[in-house]
C-alpha cells in the first residue's frame, strides 16, 4: 500500500480521536457521564471510519497529468486469443488476463478529493471485443474485475453518482483500441480522462494500420 498525504491525515486524525475518547471515558466524574460515554463512543466511531478511509485511499494511486497508471502488453495465445499482462506503477504488481477478440479498452475508478491538486487512480476494468458484430453479439465477453485491494471502506462506492463537495468518484474509460501480439501500452493521465501510448514499435505499427 501507499500511504500518501490523505491517509497519513486520516491515521493522524484517527489518533487524535482515540487519545479524546479516552480522556472521555475514563474520567471518574459521575456528572454528565451517560453524555461522556455516548461522545467517548462516537469520537471511537469517527476514529474506526477514518482509519477504513486510509486503508482504502492507500490502495490509489496520486497522479498529475502525463504521469504514467500502468503498462499492459499483450502476447497471442491462439487466433483473436491474447494473454494481456498489466503491470501498475509504483506497485510492481504484475497480473494476466486472457482476453478473446481484436480490440481493447481499459477503465479506473478515478477520485478528486477537495483541496488537494492530484486525483486519485485505480484500475478497475478490461474488455475486449472483435471488429465483427456477429462474432462480437456470439462470443462476446463482459468485462474482467481488475484484482485490487479492497481494503478498508470503499470509498469510491460511497461517492459514485453523488453530488459531494469533499469528494467527486468517477469511472474513466479508454477507448476501444487494437490488440496485437507483442504490443505494448502506456496508459497515462490526462486532463478529461485516460491516454493511451504505444510504447514499442509493434503497438506503433497497428496504431498506424487503425489510424
Amino acid at each position: 500500500m501507499d500511504f500518501g498525504v490523505v491517509s497519513i491525515i486520516l491515521i493522524v486524525l484517527a489518533a487524535v480521536f482515540v487519545l479524546a475518547a479516552s480522556k472521555l471515558l475514563f474520567k471518574r466524574h459521575w456528572f454528565l457521564a451517560f453524555l461522556r460515554g455516548f461522545v467517548g463512543f462516537f469520537l471511537l466511531g469517527l476514529a474506526l471510519l477514518s482509519v477504513m478511509l486510509s486503508l482504502n485511499i492507500a490502495t490509489y494511486k496520486p497522479l498529475s497529468e502525463g504521469q504514467v497508471l500502468a503498462h499492459i502488453s499483450f502476447s497471442e495465445t491462439a487466433p483473436q486469443r491474447y494473454q494481456a499482462l498489466i503491470i501498475e506503477t509504483g506497485k510492481g504488481q504484475e497480473t494476466s488476463y486472457e482476453l478473446r477478440g481484436d480490440m481493447w479498452q481499459i477503465g479506473a475508478h478515478s477520485l478528486k478529493i477537495a483541496m488537494l491538486s492530484k486525483p486519485y487512480y485505480q484500475l478497475n476494468s478490461l474488455q475486449a471485443r472483435y471488429y465483427a458484430l456477429e462474432q462480437e453479439t456470439n462470443l462476446g465477453e463482459k468485462p474482467f474485475a481488475i484484482k485490487n485491494s479492497t481494503a478498508g471502506l470503499d470509498i469510491w462506492r460511497i461517492f459514485a453518482g453523488k453530488k459531494a463537495a469533499i469528494v467527486n468518484a468517477s469511472k474513466q474509460t479508454t477507448s476501444f483500441l487494437p490488440i496485437a501480439d507483442g504490443a505494448v501500452y502506456t496508459v497515462t493521465v490526462a486532463k478529461k480522462g485516460l491516454l493511451i501510448k504505444p510504447s514499442n514499435d509493434a503497438a506503433k505499427s497497428v496504431m498506424d494500420e487503425w489510424l
